[in-house]
């Protein structure tokens, strides 16, 4: 689904509830900021509006034809020189779960809803780390939604490089390699703490604090 608020000045109110009965099609295309490139996701359709003339208009969609096969590929080519120490059946069957499973970085959105340690809820402002990283996971692990965080860049850096990890309880453990004038910059310090761990991240968080965290 998604809520969109329409423009104040509503020149495009009319048109979009007309849309069925003129028989126009409204096609979804995203970008995180301005100047970036746009993400098509297809043909939406619109469920419920509510139409405001000192205020913008709200509208929810429903998303008919999700672009999981852009973003499995996008997922590839980020990956891609991980991808060449696989053999090619390999590469064939991850790329087949990419598709027919989904996304990795959506099942972890939906998992968590905002960022695991600060609940910020800016979608586009956040990344979804793997707890056990891409290249010690099976296929399986790879797309298992319970072994990723929700992390603001920064964190998301610093849980990536082992500069940090967290307990079973959710409480940070901070590495030694930080310096106390890098803690600060980075704005992180013992009272640290996961939101939430669910009962499936555990094996996960064992994993990095012995093989990633140093």
């Amino acid at each position: 689904m998604l809520f969109w608020e329409a423009e104040e000045k509503h020149s495009s109110d009319k048109r979009v509830v007309e849309a069925n009965k003129n028989q126009d099609e409204i096609h979804l295309f995203y970008r995180d900021t301005h100047h970036s490139p746009f993400v098509y996701f297809g043909r939406i359709s619109l469920t419920d509006f509510q139409l405001r003339e000192n205020a913008p208009s709200e509208f929810v969609f429903r998303i008919e034809m999700l672009s999981s096969e852009i973003d499995a590929f996008k997922e590839v080519r980020e990956h891609a020189g991980e991808y060449k120490t696989l053999d090619k059946t390999e590469q064939e069957q991850i790329v087949i779960s990419r598709l027919g499973q989904g996304n990795f970085r959506r099942n972890v959105f939906r998992l968590w809803g905002s960022c695991s340690i600060t609940g910020l809820q800016t979608i586009s402002l956040l990344r979804s780390s793997h707890i056990k990283p891409w290249k010690n996971s099976d296929n399986r692990e790879r797309l298992n939604p319970f072994n990723g965080l929700l992390l603001i860049p920064d964190y998301d850096f610093l849980f990536d490089k082992g500069y940090m990890t967290f307990k079973n309880n959710g409480n940070v453990i901070i590495s030694q390699r930080l310096s106390q004038f890098a803690c600060k910059v980075f704005d992180v310090d013992e009272n640290l703490e996961l939101r939430n761990v669910f009962p499936e991240n555990k094996e996960y968080l064992e994993f990095h604090r012995s093989e990633v965290f140093e």
